[in-house]
């Protein structure tokens, strides 16, 4: 699925890039909700050769009721919330700054 993915989001950029919009790289999509310690310093590197990038985690705890519902993701947002959370020295030492869409949505307005 990887490869799917990187030809999708290569085909994504340049079809951006001729309209003009400005595109962040995002990281880490094939290993949605299974992130570990070594797949998200990874893409932390890889993120921080930029000045922009999306890093996709999961982070959480989710209730009984989410967890039937996307059952079928097999996501375990637990594991990586501790992922991130021991990941703060990885992001300190890298310089990157934290955001979430929450974060951001006052910055179109």
């Amino acid at each position: 699925m990887g490869r799917v993915v990187g030809l999708l989001g290569s085909r994504l950029a340049r079809l951006s890039a001729r309209a003009g919009v400005a595109v962040a790289p995002s990281f880490g999509f094939e290993n949605s909700g299974r992130v570990t310690t070594a797949s998200f310093e990874f893409h932390l590197r890889c993120a921080s050769e930029g000045a922009v990038g999306e890093v996709m985690v999961h982070p959480g705890s989710g209730d009984a009721a989410s967890h039937l519902k996307y059952a079928h993701w097999r996501y375990d947002w637990r594991r990586e919330l501790d992922v991130v959370l021991a990941g703060r020295s990885t992001l300190q030492s890298l310089s990157i700054q934290p955001a979430s869409y929450h974060s951001l949505s006052g910055a179109a307005s």
